[in-house]
């Protein structure tokens, strides 16, 4: 009966497979193929030790990469930590402060931003590139920002969906302060700081740790966060967007999302990526001496769940600094996420995502992308055959995606940015090029 059972299942999965790729090959909904996708999904949990990895990623195809099989696209493991990496110079004047990552200035590269003493916010310029960066010396308090109060824990996000980077900030009696954007994407100019906004209320009188993500794949940002927990703060609170992309508004903060507990520490500053490649976000927090707890999202991409946090996973290694306050990004342009952080008082940590650094010929299949810029429309040239290709934004979020393309994408609908393309062939192996849209 329990082979009947499994045979039953693998025919299952089998047509699921073959009624997504058709599904995506004709552009069906994206609710249509989020179905198909999570029937799959949960299809591979029931038959793991049934069938091996190699003979579910056979069956996958090309779809091996949007489940986690695709060569190395799950396997992060991250180098030994470098302090103040790429020329960074520590502002003397730094002290317990959060940090953001962000194309401030609009050329191509990601500048930072930190706190400093007393809720200043430190700018610095990336003046070298996007693949080769080099950091110049703080600037506090420009483009009209002001200092906050005692601390200053920032996220970015072009929140009013105008093209430019605003800013929220957590303080230390919780308040979430915002800087609007009022400049361009290249001139940045923020207006007076507005506290908690968009119905935002902590309920708080200690300090919140805010990071935009669109956790609910709604098209808007949401913002998970967290205080102080030993100090009798809520812990992780989540607060969903329930107005638009240009037109937040948040709804009251939820305590404990999607069964994720913080720990009781001095410090829990989350950050979010698509980290294991199987299209949602999942979740990393450092806390109390350099420890990361790393919340893997076992749900979908629009109905979050997580799972039991990891210590220290991929690498991670604690006792750099008293606290680490850590953000994913692809610092250095090679198409994974790195995690910078900075420290207790205001060094930089670099842990470069080495995924990608090892074996890159097994990845390539010698395509050949363009145009860079683009303004609609992408062509490949390749000799081999091409089964899926992929398309995401800077986020790690999943954008577009075409079965069996004949050598153009029609980008049109996207949005003026940054992306990376992934391109596979029938053999699995992937392609990764970062193209910018005008």
């Amino acid at each position: 009966m329990k082979h009947n059972y499994h045979s039953r299942k693998v025919r299952q999965l089998d047509r699921l497979i073959k009624e997504m790729k058709q599904a995506m090959k004709a552009r069906q909904p994206k609710a249509l193929v989020d179905r198909f996708r999570q029937k799959i999904a949960w299809l591979i949990k029931e038959l793991r030790g049934i069938l091996s990895t190699r003979q579910l990623a056979h069956k996958l195809g090309a779809l091996a990469i949007v489940f986690g099989f695709a060569n190395t696209s799950n396997a992060q493991q991250f180098a030994a930590p470098v302090e103040n990496p790429f020329g960074f110079q520590i502002d003397s004047t730094s002290y317990i402060g959060g940090f953001g990552v962000a194309d401030l200035d609009g050329d191509g590269d990601f500048d930072l931003l930190m706190g400093g003493s007393y809720g200043e916010i430190k700018y610095y310029e990336n003046t070298g590139t996007a693949d080769s960066p080099a950091f110049g010396a703080s600037q506090t308090n420009p483009f009209g920002l002001t200092s906050t109060y005692y601390y200053a824990f920032i996220t970015t996000a072009d929140l009013d969906d105008d093209g430019d980077i605003d800013i929220l900030v957590g303080e230390y009696y919780g308040d979430l302060v915002y800087f609007e954007n009022t400049g361009t994407s290249t001139a940045p100019a923020f207006a007076a700081a507005q506290a908690n906004p968009f119905g935002l209320n902590t309920g708080s009188s200690l300090l919140d740790m805010p990071s935009f993500v669109d956790l609910d794949d709604d098209g808007d940002f949401d913002i998970i966060s967290c205080s102080i927990v030993y100090a009798g703060g809520p812990g992780m609170v989540y607060y969903e967007n329930t107005g638009t992309a240009s037109s937040p508004a948040f709804a009251a903060q939820v305590t404990d999302p999607f069964g994720i507990t913080a720990n009781a520490a001095y410090f829990q500053n989350p950050t979010m990526a698509d980290i294991d490649g199987d299209g949602d976000f999942d979740l990393l927090t450092a806390e109390n001496y350099g420890t990361f707890a790393f919340y893997e999202n076992t749900g979908t991409v629009s109905a979050p769940a997580f799972a039991a946090p990891q210590v220290n996973p991929f690498g991670l290694v604690d006792n750099v600094t008293d606290f680490v306050f850590p953000e994913f990004v692809d610092i250095d342009d090679d198409g994974d996420f790195d995690v910078l952080g900075s420290g207790y008082y205001g060094s930089l940590w670099f842990f470069e995502n080495t995924q990608f650094n090892v074996g890159i010929d097994e990845l390539a299949n010698n395509v050949s992308m363009g145009p860079n810029p683009f303004v609609s429309e992408v062509h490949f040239t390749t000799d081999a055959q091409v089964d899926l290709v992929e398309v995401l934004d800077m986020t790690g979020k999943l954008v577009y995606s075409e079965v069996s393309p004949k050598g153009s994408l029609n980008l049109s609908s996207l949005k003026a940015g940054v992306y990376m393309i992934q391109v596979v062939d029938s053999e699995g192996k992937v392609s990764r090029q970062k193209l910018e849209k005008q």
